[in-house]
């Protein structure tokens, strides 16, 4: 399939790695096309995303053809692999966070919704105040940007996102999205849906509930989100401001996270789906490396156990086999010898 920005491979082929290509654009096209290209390569991707690469390979092959092949990935990867540089060190110091309100949106509007404002027992010190209303807890800052969606929960009824920004972090905040710094000092950038959307750079008024809230699953196909990406934070911010026109693309990894073990962002542990969108810039993550450690750790080193331990069990076999022949022979050879 072909798109204005490039091409879309109909053919997926995951028998020899889990990391396949979907399709391929020009990021000197015009914005438009490049978020329409995405978009349509988000919309194949997600036909994949629920299949994990093992067991796909164990409902195809044999199991012993399934540990060659995903010991063949995991090895070409790590030899491979070549660790970043050390960053030079920055002549900024990273400003710690103040503390802030964990149940903001809890406190200000637990008494609108069905949410049981007691199910999590975790904070003590929000106690239940007039109107079914939660006094924060003492000491902490109550955040400007934060979510009063109600999410799906993985254990328990439905809660509150509960997600929120620290002022610290906050990089650029327009148009309905706001992109925000990790809290972790590294050179990362996290893109997200505004919860108040509307109210960008000003205080959500008393009593407006900010529930802004997309996962991963919708903004991999959102045509605005990518348009704002490409056209607003890259070109117009990274490019124009922070770089000055002196690069066309600073920004060398954008990923976006399907799963719990990088959901980093996320104040509420039990939600189903999470808010995050990564832009690398500089040194990025290497996925390759994790996805090689989630592989060994869940499923190829116990199934080489497994695997080797029966191919001992069968050696154990013949040996007591050739024995039990070796002791026939030797008895017929020394009848009187026993």
């Amino acid at each position: 399939m072909e798109t204005n920005s490039g091409n879309t491979f109909n053919e997926i082929l995951l028998e020899e790695k889990p990391i396949v290509k979907i399709g391929e654009f020009d990021i000197k096209d015009p914005v438009n096309d490049i978020a329409n290209g995405i978009v349509q390569i988000g919309t194949i991707c997600l036909d994949f995303i629920p299949i994990l690469w093992f067991e796909y390979l164990c409902h195809k092959f044999e199991k012993q053809d399934v540990l060659r092949i995903a010991r063949k990935y995991v090895d070409e990867v790590r030899n491979n692999y070549i660790p970043p540089l050390p960053p030079h060190k920055s002549q900024e110091e990273s400003i710690p966070s103040n503390t802030y309100c964990a149940r903001h949106a809890e406190c200000l509007f637990s008494s609108q919704t069905n949410t049981s404002a007691n199910s999590s027992k975790t904070n003590t010190r929000n106690k239940q105040g007039r109107g079914g209303k939660r006094y924060h807890p003492f000491g902490v800052y109550q955040p400007r940007i934060f979510c009063a969606k109600t999410v799906p929960q993985k254990l328990f009824n439905d809660r509150f996102c509960n997600w929120y920004v620290e002022d610290e972090r906050i990089v650029l905040e327009k148009d309905g999205w706001i992109a925000i710094s990790q809290p972790e000092n590294v050179r990362e950038i996290l893109v997200c849906p505004h919860p108040g959307k509307g109210y960008e750079g000003l205080p959500i008024p008393e009593g407006v509930r900010p529930i802004n809230h997309k996962n991963n699953k919708e903004l991999a196909v959102d045509l605005d989100f990518w348009t704002w990406i490409f056209e607003t934070f890259v070109s117009s911010y990274l490019v124009g401001e922070i770089c000055e026109n002196t690069e066309h693309t600073p920004v060398e990894l954008f990923a976006l996270n399907f799963g719990s073990w990088e959901a980093l962002e996320t104040r509420n542990k039990q939600a189903k789906e999470f808010t995050a969108m990564y832009g690398k810039i500089n040194n990025p993550k290497q996925y390759g490396i994790q996805n090689c450690m989630e592989l060994e750790s869940r499923y190829l080193i116990s199934s080489e156990i497994s695997a080797l331990n029966t191919k001992v069990d069968r050696l154990e076999n013949k040996l007591d086999l050739v024995v039990e022949k070796i002791d026939k022979v030797f008895s017929k050879l020394f009848p009187d010898e026993k």
